[in-house]
């Protein structure tokens, strides 16, 4: 029986059970169908390909798990155990994950030296959308574009079959050029749907140990690829590069008896893989329906948008075992999300959250930092609707937080309004949640992964550590603990929102992003030397030094600065914190009747001046209405500095 290898990238070797639960989907469809020979036979005959005597046979696909700590040695190793005593395999397919882009290609050559003529090809997001680059350095002989279900079909019975290999009769492929180019086969025409492949879930026993496929764990969460598609376009998704916009999915009947297949086998768990499984209603009732009449008791989960739920359909969801939703929201600034195309707005947003945390169904929602136009103050209004919007979400107890990557093919790449603030190894992405330590005097350091022209590279590694832990300390401590803990996390959280807060407060101090934003860095780095780097937490956040309150929060979401950055620059931290904290006064005393926050004259003595003015109190306030505009002004001519001003209270 000819042999496929098929390699997949894992976090650590042994591979954890969960992982090759949650990772096996895309190898896993493949291998059910190359070990189909009925499906090899229907695809052979609709693509007018040879077939033997008797029929298709099926491949023999061993599934390699291998870990980033293997060399090109460990690898060659690896490959050589797996295929001891046997000939060398028809061909080898590696899924290249975009912070695996150097090591996928290390595979390959550890492949080509145990099998030089063994045909090489690569598949996966990264190398369908930038097939060139990933090709570029001579590894792999093809990159598969897209699906990759029927194209692998292709490649393994034209190996087999008798006459001449060509990869140019191939559609769905990058080939690499002798010279160094590229050149592409036409576009991959599919002959087949969804439904009519075999369910991944049939190849389980090629990743879980010693093929225990039928002893499942309680534990156990079984992933299902339900389709992929999805109609909106966001600036920071890639999937209409990689699908070219199509929207594929599975039918009701076709999920439900693969659900029922495995449940016979003893598992009760699944997860629906799709990025929009609500996105045809007629298909969600048909799938309630089925799950109904098949009287299966499971827990599933789904991923869906905010605009695709409703609280009549989540109590039928509730009610047919539905135990989690996965739901992006990305930002808490709507502002931001009508820039990056997300299609739904906050108060849609907000009544699904607030009907799953009523109804019992568990949320996790999903933000990036990092997003074009997102600035501190979008973080905090971000850290302000959670906080009065909070999930409930007690399977894993926290809100998940990483840095948008300008993947290529995603429209932030194409604009270049996301940039990677480092260039990755051998053309590998980071990963999107940076390294987070702290120096020996206590101050945070961070590893900046991208810069957009609203935030430097530090600036959203720091976003990303305190709304992370913001959320999840304030998630935590709601899910219930003794009151010792409770209050500890709970002081944990307000530090890491004071710490949002002190930033939002210097960006008034900065000037706007303009062009590519060099303005900003330039102003950023020259505040921070005269003003020290602003990362010890521990005395930012001090309460007897920065006291916060909601009105504070409220006001710093809600206005914008006119006038008066040069005298807010002008200002140490605790200077900044002082004034903003006056003027949230002032505008709640008003009953929020301005918008926008003046501080005249223009100059940077004012700034001392409008502070120790102020800590005298009352200072000259003038709020002109008309315009919405709060403006503080300090009384003219030279003040006297106050005494004692910073006497914690």
């Amino acid at each position: 029986m000819a042999a496929i290898c098929l390699v997949n990238p894992v976090s650590a070797a042994p591979p954890a059970r969960a992982e090759l639960l949650k990772g096996y989907l895309s190898l896993g469809l493949l291998a059910s169908a190359l070990r189909d020979a009925g499906f090899l036979g229907r695809f052979a005959a609709r693509a007018g390909l040879f077939s033997p005597p008797g029929g298709q046979k099926p491949f023999d696909v061993r599934i390699l798990h291998l870990g980033p700590a293997l060399d090109a040695e460990g690898l060659a190793a690896a490959l050589s155990r797996a295929f001891a005593g046997l000939a060398p395999p028809l061909l080898v397919g590696v899924t290249a994950t975009a912070d695996r882009v150097a090591w996928s290609r290390t595979v390959a050559r550890a492949a080509c030296r145990l099998w030089p003529t063994v045909p090489r090809i690569a598949g996966g997001p990264h190398p369908s959308t930038s097939p060139e680059a990933f090709l570029a350095q001579g590894a792999f002989h093809a990159v598969c574009r897209g699906e990759g279900v029927e194209t692998l079909a292709e490649l393994a019975l034209r190996l087999r079959a008798p006459e001449p290999f060509s990869w140019r009769k191939i559609d769905g492929l990058a080939l690499a050029d002798p010279a160094g180019g590229m050149t592409l086969t036409p576009p991959r025409r599919l002959l087949f749907a969804p439904d009519d492949y075999p369910p991944a879930s049939r190849s389980l026993d090629l990743f879980l140990a010693w093929g225990d496929s039928a002893a499942p764990h309680p534990e156990d969460v079984v992933f299902l690829w339900a389709g992929h598609g999805c109609p909106r376009h966001c600036s920071f998704c890639a999937q209409r590069a990689v699908f070219g916009g199509a929207i594929r999915e599975r039918g009701a009947a076709s999920l439900v008896g693969e659900i029922a297949e495995l449940h016979a086998r003893g598992y009760r768990n699944f997860a629906l893989v799709q990025e929009t499984f609500f996105n045809r209603r007629e298909r969600v009732d048909e799938f309630l329906r089925r799950v109904a009449d098949a009287g299966l008791a499971f827990r599933w989960t789904a991923e869906a948008r905010c605009d695709q739920l409703d609280r009549p359909l989540l109590e039928r969801l509730r009610a047919s075992g539905l135990k989690m939703i996965q739901i992006g929201l990305e930002s808490g600034d709507p502002e931001v999300l009508a820039r990056i195309g997300k299609g739904f707005s906050l108060e849609r947003a907000a009544e699904v959250i607030d009907d799953c945390r009523e109804l019992g169904i568990d949320t996790a929602v999903y933000l990036l930092v990092g997003l074009p136009g997102q600035d501190w103050r979008s973080v905090l209004l971000t850290a302000r609707f959670l906080e009065r919007h909070p999930p409930r979400n007690r399977a894993t107890g926290h809100v998940a937080v990483a840095v948008a990557l300008p993947y290529p093919g995603t429209r932030i790449a194409c604009e270049g309004s996301v940039r990677l603030a480092a260039a990755g190894s051998g053309g590998s992405f980071p990963r999107r949640t940076p390294r987070v330590w702290f120096d020996a005097a206590g101050g945070l350091e961070v590893e900046p992964i991208t810069e957009t022209d609203h935030l430097s590279g530090r600036e959203i590694a720091e976003a990303f550590f305190f709304l992370d832990d913001f959320l999840q300390f304030r998630t935590a401590a709601r899910a219930g603990a003794c009151a010792a803990r409770l209050r500890e996390m709970q002081q944990y959280a307000d530090r890491l929102l004071t710490m949002i807060v002190h930033r939002a407060i210097r960006d008034l101090a900065l000037p706007d992003p303009a062009g590519s934003g060099a303005g900003r860095r330039a102003a950023l780095e020259d505040f921070l030397q005269r003003h020290g780097p602003e990362n010890r937490i521990a005395e930012m956040s001090d309460p007897r030094c920065a006291p916060l309150d909601e009105g504070l929060v409220d006001f710093l979401a809600c206005i914008r600065l006119s006038t008066g950055r040069r005298a807010l620059a002008a200002l140490n931290w605790r200077e900044r914190f002082q004034v903003a904290r006056f003027a949230a006064r002032c505008w709640a005393a008003s009953g929020r009747a301005f918008d926008r926050l003046a501080v005249t004259p223009d100059e940077a003595e004012a700034g001392r001046r409008l502070v120790e003015a102020l800590c005298r109190a009352p200072c000259r306030v003038v709020q002109r209405l008309a315009s919405r505009t709060l403006i503080l002004e300090p009384p003219p001519g030279p003040q006297p500095r106050a005494q004692n001003r910073w006497r914690p209270s």
